[in-house]
């Protein structure tokens, strides 16, 4: 009942309750049990009074934002990292996706 009347999790809610395996979207909010369908389809069954009583993540409001969570590593030689000589600024230019930020970075700098 406490978590309907607080808003803490619904149906739908991406929760995460590491201590319990849990990490994927509400299917059931019940009296005594919340069932959370997990990323790799597994179901996980958690106590209603382990969420009133621990913590957990509700990724709801990211979810209402519009956001997306994207989890990947993402490895970077330390030796291929530079400052951008004129040439490479050209370049860049021409990116759309990077074009905008390049020419508000250029004319906010000092001259």
């Amino acid at each position: 009942i406490q978590l309907a009347a607080n808003r803490m999790v619904s149906v739908g809610d991406w929760i995460e309750m590491p201590k319990y395996g849990a990490d994927g979207d509400v299917l059931e909010v019940a009296l005594t049990t919340v069932k959370v369908q997990n990323w790799d389809k597994t179901i996980t069954t958690i106590p209603t009074y382990a969420l009133i009583s621990e913590s957990f993540k509700n990724w709801r409001g990211m979810a209402e934002s519009g956001g997306r969570r994207i989890k990947r590593s993402l490895n970077i030689d330390i030796s291929s990292i530079r400052f951008c000589d004129e040439d490479m600024l050209e370049r860049y230019e021409k990116i759309q996706y990077i074009s905008e930020y390049i020419e508000q970075r250029i004319m906010s700098r000092p001259h």
